[in-house]
């Protein structure tokens, strides 16, 4: 996953209330990656899937949750730990609106898997 793609997705979601309503109503990972794209960027749904799932978990993380040995290998792939927790400080400062359009988008992913 390049850095720069991830980064600028978690900006745009950061700031965009828009962006952030359509992700939280999305219903499969087929419309929330379709959303992505609407709002210009190019993943594949793997990769997406992904991204999501980390942010999710690092998320949890630093609400102060305890992940199990599975969902810390999960957390941990794809960027280094100390990237990934600067890409995503931001989304979680962000609030619950942010959070929640992640996890509905997990939650999509999950149910298609």
């Amino acid at each position: 996953m390049e850095q720069e793609k991830v980064t600028a997705y978690l900006a745009k979601l950061i700031e965009n209330k828009e962006f952030q309503g359509k992700m939280e109503q999305a219903k499969s990972p087929e419309t929330a990656l379709a959303i992505v794209k609407e709002y210009g960027f190019n993943f594949e749904m793997d990769e997406f899937q992904q991204l999501m799932q980390i942010v999710l978990l690092k998320a949890r993380q630093e609400q102060g949750e305890e992940l199990n040995d599975q969902e810390l290998a999960i957390a941990a792939g794809g960027m280094s730990d100390a990237d990934l927790a600067a890409t995503i400080t931001g989304s979680v400062s962000a609030g619950a609106a942010v959070v929640g359009a992640i996890a509905g988008c997990v939650a999509a992913a999950a149910a298609a898997a």
